[in-house]
């Protein structure tokens, strides 16, 4: 949409290349650049907030446009850190190379090296069906390009080679790719999903390019890949991004304020390369890697310079008088009133909305304002109305101009979701990620430790066993076909499970404790449930229109969890019953606007609505959230709390009675005696297990014939979800928003630099920091040194200990961003949500458990900034072997692998606890989570009157070596995963799909694997039939079948007389089935043989058989 040439196409422009603009507003410099924009070009901004802002408008307008993130440099070395910023760098500049469009950047990034395109142009290749290529040569070339070796490709930047085939995932890829070979010869190409591992799309050739901007050169083969980027500075490989992109315009966005900010970063820089250099006594080739301001200069002097900025300083070759446009705020009456006035004096004016335009236009109408919807240029006194979006609209008064857009007229901006990292979102899987040492559960064993998967030759069949160790060094192999009866064990704490002794009766005795307690607790949730649908309540109407205008106001793309919370939530309120739900979702994840919506709703039937939260700060918080978002509707919000005064509080609380107040959000304050509602309609509680006991009381009484919604940030897992959906209503928000950066997180040993770096760096771009220290006693040493370190910035301490007053008036400072960093112990792990602050440092992370550090780690990246997360350890003091195997699980927590998996199933152990109460928690101790929820599930299943199906696991002994290969799938943990899948199959088509994948990911199948299938398959059908053994003798196959569980007498004469003599019945003795098959280890012979019997039971007769 060429919105320039609509409002401004009739003033005249300069000839030359470099043009000075100065008076410019809002997103009027995107406007003028797209108009000015002749070739390839780069822009400059002096933050990386401003290029984000400059690179959404771009876009908006149709324009090819990237946006190149900040790289971090640090002068020191550290131990660990993730590397979604490299791949997404890898990306744009591979974009950047190839393309023709406008890459934007901070001026910091303007001033880091970069490899020259000219070696990483060299480094790419590409590969079709023609193509031939030695696979190891193929491995080193994908090293050496900054891909990450791995067994199973998942995540962006990595590569794995399984037999002939590579799975590779590049940076600028949706989907990773599958290549297959045949010998040396590309046989295959296809695109595949990282999550269900199976290709969705064949393809003719790839194009490979960088996996990290940190790649593999001659002369660095001693420096690992991933820090080599630092390096070419100082080996004269690198080249500045101006030369890097070849860019034949450059727009510096306030030139004075990019150039006083590049001086600050430098300089700041140089200190930092003179402390180390200091420290190290030896030349740091980090003095390197960032360019000065005159070599910046220089850089882009001969390059076409356009210059842009909002104030005057007389040096323009085009002058405007640009003023951001004015704020309505959903106020349509004052938006008429300006569009008049503007009209009276011969303005262009252009309104841009994606949504809501003929709602608009519908008032305008009313008001008799009447707006056209072409294309064509604005005249003088126009007023057009065109669908789009800017990111802020402004007024220019030289030539009468002025635009308005959502931001103005509604006040805000939809944010929309950037795109993923790839990061590793496979649901978490307790065989995957299991390792040796590992504790497990046998469900009638008990508790051991699992040693590996070893392959064993039994009577000549060789087979696939899980190791398992048990108290005093008892053994057990069991074959992988039992594997649905073990699961990894998962307690509070590893550390207090104890194995089990093989040959008593202590494992049964805890599973009967375990039962008797589920039984107990179960049935007092059942009463709760039913004496809850006896009670009457409110019927909420239908949503009305400003319901859905009020949704449609949020500035954010709402997660798939967020839409179906609301939901269940508008659905239980719009019922006669009380609603009692339970909101679960870390935080950040979007609860607050779920819950927003249902007291919009509330006010839409007047009636109030009560936000109880458990401190000052949350309820603060809350306030102005809410007050943001109520804005433009007639809902008046108060809040009562100790930062209310006394008069206040009184006026508040008579507001409140006589029904003057819609929403009140309170503390306990809100609980006292002497309030009243008018007429209550919906109670919202924050973090309930935080209240005290006489408050939990309080709110009890209050719940009668009120809808409630309760709110936890600590997750409640998928499984309790299932098992108590229809006791207990629970809403679960999975899904974190997608419109963030991963958090960038390192790992190293305490060093003061990279301390006093990384603080510095988050307070120069105006944001705060959290310090993690987890010792009262000596905090005042800590807080001594970081005064020393830091004189120049505000810093303050929070701690357990401290009284409420002056804990809460030392965060509501924090909040106000009057400090600039919180020395705190693990106290802020749940609760503050401050979008300002992006920088997390933790002390001595290695004491902390992993669901903690991810919960702390989860305070920063809050908003569309990079944030980062900073681990520290002792740097002398001797870890130990707990402290340092903690340590490598934190390394692997950084690119979101395992141990962030088992992170989250932590938290989901801790949820748990606190929904179904702690006296549950010891039996998680006792027999496991997973066997606890298994066993609940089944008894949920009971009381609510569902059969609980008897399933008989037939025992199967075919007399061949059925199993997985170790040189078909090397890795331990993926052929366990397998052996699991294998076991669901329950039908001919589940069978070949599971075949496809196979060959797919690992290729042609071995006999052994093949056969895998299709004994899963006959056991899967015999436990229906039921039989409870299927044995090989010799040259027969018996079939035994379950005495209490005989099949139909129909079933039995049908196979007689179908399949005599194949088939024969002994029914007295032993009742069986015997098979003489022409070869007993034709498998495929064998399944069609059993697939008869099922097809004789499941089909009538007549039926005709295929």
């Amino acid at each position: 949409m060429k919105i320039w040439e609509m409002l401004l196409g009739q003033m005249s422009l300069p000839e030359q290349s470099s043009i000075n603009v100065e008076g410019l507003s809002g997103s009027s410099d995107a406007l003028l650049f797209s108009y000015l924009k002749k070739e390839k070009a780069l822009v400059v901004a002096p933050s990386f907030t401003k290029a984000e802002s400059f690179w959404r408008d771009l876009k908006a307008l149709g324009k090819e446009a990237w946006l190149l993130p900040e790289r971090e440099f640090l002068t020191s070395d550290y131990y660990s850190g993730s590397r979604e910023i490299f791949f997404e760098r890898a990306a744009v500049l591979e974009k950047v190379l190839d393309g023709e469009g406008t890459l934007v950047v901070s001026i910091k990034t303007l001033a880091q090296p970069l490899l020259q395109s000219e070696i990483w142009r060299e480094k790419r290749f590409s590969l079709d069906l023609n193509s031939s290529a030695d696979l190891d040569d193929i491995a080193e070339r994908l090293t050496a390009l900054g891909y990450e070796r791995s067994y199973t490709t998942e995540k962006v930047g990595d590569f794995s080679i399984r037999g002939d085939i590579l799975d590779v995932y590049v940076p600028t890829e949706e989907y990773p790719f599958r290549i297959e070979f045949f010998g040396d010869e590309v046989d295959s190409i296809r695109h595949f999903d990282p999550l269900t591992q199976s290709s969705i799309k064949t393809l003719k050739e790839v194009h490979i390019g960088a996996g990290s901007e940190s790649m593999m050169v001659p002369g660095l083969e001693d420096v690992p890949v991933r820090s080599a980027y630092e390096h070419y500075a100082a080996r004269g490989i690198s080249e500045s991004l101006v030369r890097f992109g070849s860019f034949g315009q450059i727009l510096l966005l306030e030139e004075s304020e990019c150039m006083a900010r590049l001086e600050d970063v430098y300089r700041d820089f140089l200190l930092r390369v003179q402390s180390k250099v200091e420290s190290e006594s030896e030349h740091s080739e980090v003095i390197d890697s960032l360019y000065s301001p005159e070599e910046i200069k220089r850089e882009i002097r001969d390059t076409a310079l356009l210059s842009f900025s909002r104030f005057h300083r007389g040096e323009a070759d085009i002058s405007l008088q640009g003023t951001l446009a004015t704020e309505f705020r959903g106020n349509f009456s004052h938006l008429a009133q300006e569009l008049r006035e503007k009209k009276k004096r011969g303005y262009r004016q252009l309104i841009l909305l994606e949504e809501k335009d003929e709602l608009l236009e519908e008032f305008l109408r009313g008001e008799e304002i009447f707006v056209t919807r072409r294309t064509t240029p604005v005249a003088e006194g126009e007023i057009r109305l065109l669908k789009g979006h800017l990111g802020s609209g402004f007024f220019e008064d030289t030539h009468r101009v002025a635009l308005y857009t959502k931001r103005e007229i509604f006040g805000y901006v939809r944010k929309k979701a950037r795109r993923h990292f790839g990061e590793n979102t496979r649901p978490i899987d307790s065989f995957f990620d299991l390792k040796p040492g590992d504790y497990v559960v046998h469900v009638h064993h008990g508790i051991g430790k699992y040693l590996g998967l070893a392959q064993r030759e039994v009577d000549g069949i060789v087979g696939d066993y899980l190791s398992i160790e048990y108290r005093d060094g008892d053994h057990l192999m069991i074959p992988t076909h039992s594997l649905h009866l073990i699961q990894r064990y998962l307690g509070s704490d590893t550390r207090s499970a104890s194995l089990t002794k093989l040959g008593t009766k202590e494992w049964q005795r805890k599973k009967e404790r375990a039962q008797k307690s589920i039984d107990d607790m179960a049935h007092e949730l059942l009463e709760l449930y039913a004496r809850r649908n006896a009670e009457k309540g409110f019927a909420f109407d239908e949503d009305t229109p400003w319901q859905r205008e009020f949704e449609m106001d949020f500035p954010y793309e709402e997660t798939p969890d967020q839409l179906r919370c609301v939901q269940e939530l508008k659905s239980d309120m719009q019922k006669s019953r009380p609603m009692d739900r339970l909101l679960c979702g870390d935080v950040g994840f979007g609860k607050t606007e779920v819950a927003l919506r249902g007291v919009f709703k509330a006010a839409m039937q007047s009636k109030q609505s009560l936000i109880l939260v458990p401190t000052t700060v949350l309820a603060q918080q809350h306030y102005e959230n809410i007050k943001e978002r109520f804005a433009p509707y007639p809902i008046k919000v108060a809040m009562l709390s100790r930062l209310r005064t006394a008069k206040e509080r009184a006026q508040i609380v008579k507001d409140v009675s006589t029904g003057a107040v819609d929403v009140l959000v309170g503390t306990h304050m809100a609980l006292g005696k002497h309030v009243n509602f008018y007429d209550l309609g919906l109670l919202v509680i924050d973090e309930e297990q935080r209240f005290g006991v006489a408050h939990k009381e309080k709110i009890r009484q209050m719940k009668i014939g009120v809808d409630t919604l309760s709110m936890s940030a600590t997750p409640i897992p998928r499984t309790l979800h299932m098992s108590l959906g229809s006791i207990r209503d629970l809403s679960i928000l999975n899904d974190p928003p997608k419109d963030r950066y991963p958090i960038q997180t390192y790992i190293t040993a305490m060093d003061e630099r990279i301390l006093r770096e990384a603080v510095m760096r988050e307070v120069e771009r105006g944001g705060q920091v959290y310090y993690i220290y987890n010792r009262i006693e000596d905090m005042e040493r800590v807080l001594e040194k970081l005064r020393r370190l830091l004189p120049e910035i505000r810093i303050s301490y929070v701690h357990g200990r401290m009284n409420e007053r002056q804990l809460e008036d030392t965060m509501f400072a924090f909040r106000q961003a009057e400090i600039d960093l919180l020395v705190s112990t693990t106290l802020i792990e749940t609760g503050m949500d401050i979008a300002n602050v992006n920088t997390i440092l933790i002390e001595n992370a290695q004491n902390l458990g992993l669901s903690q550090l991810y919960q702390l780690r989860g305070r920063v990246g809050r908003s569309n900034r990079i944030a980062y997360a900073y681990l520290f350890f002792p740097k002398d003091k001797v870890l130990t072997e707990e402290a340092n195997a903690r340590l490598e699980t934190i390394r692997e927590f950084t690119d979101f692998g395992s141990g962030f998996k088992i992170a989250v199933r932590d938290m989901e152990i801790r949820g748990s606890g606190s929904l179904l109460g702690s006296s549950q928690s010891g039996h998680f101790v006792d027999i496991g989570y997973e066997l606890y929820m298994q066993m609940l599930s089944e008894t949920a299943k009971r009381l609510k009157g569902e059969e609980v199906p008897r399933r008989i696991e037939t025992q199967i002994d075919l007399g061949i070596s059925a199993y997985l290969p170790e040189s078909y799938i090397s890795h331990s943990g993926v052929r366990m995963e397998i052996y699991r899948r294998i076991r669901s199959i329950d039908s001919r088509e589940s069978m070949e799909a599971m075949e496809d994948e196979l060959v797919d990911r690992f290729g042609d199948l071995p006999r052994e694997a093949s056969d895998l299938l299709r004994v899963a398959l006959i056991a899967s059908v015999s436990s229906r039939i039921p039989f409870k053994e299927v044995r090989r003798f010799d040259r027969q196959i018996r079939c035994y079948f379950d005495e209490e569980m005989m099949p139909e007498v129909e079933w039995i004469t049908r196979v007689d007389r179908t399949l005599s003599p194949l088939v024969r019945m002994h029914l007295k003795k032993n009742p069986r089935l015997v098979i003489e098959p022409e070869d007993p280890a034709d498998m495929e012979k064998l399944l069609a043989l059993f697939e008869r019997f099922i097809l004789f039971k499941e089909e009538p007769e007549g039926y005709n058989e295929p």
